[in-house]
């Protein structure tokens, strides 16, 4: 099935946002689906598009009442502890998916 749009309906731009959605809706929609069922998924993807995509999954999984959390070893307001001694990144990722893992969410 063919879909046509006039060119003059088309926006001038888009956000980074609306850009993902529109490249992988379909795609999107599958694994969130997949993620209610509670089966596992795995997106492979350029560096760069991995926070949108998680920011579209996120979106979509929030309607549901299901939280996610973006473990990217930087470390967040919250966990920063002033007598804390440095992990660096590799350390730092490892303790949010540990704590991912073993915490409430």
């Amino acid at each position: 099935m063919a879909l046509v749009i006039a060119e003059s309906e088309l926006p001038t731009s888009l956000t980074m946002e609306q850009a993902v959605e529109a490249a992988y809706a379909a795609e999107m929609a599958t694994v969130a689906g997949h993620l209610l069922r509670g089966l596992p998924c795995r997106i492979e993807c350029d560096k760069e598009l991995a926070p949108y995509l998680f920011v579209n999954l996120r979106s979509r999984l929030k309607d549901r009442g299901i939280k996610c959390l973006y473990l990217d070893g930087r470390p967040r307001e919250s966990e920063e502890k002033p007598n804390a001694v440095p992990m660096g990144i590799l350390g730092t990722m490892i303790a949010q998916l540990r704590d991912a893992v073993r915490g409430a969410i």
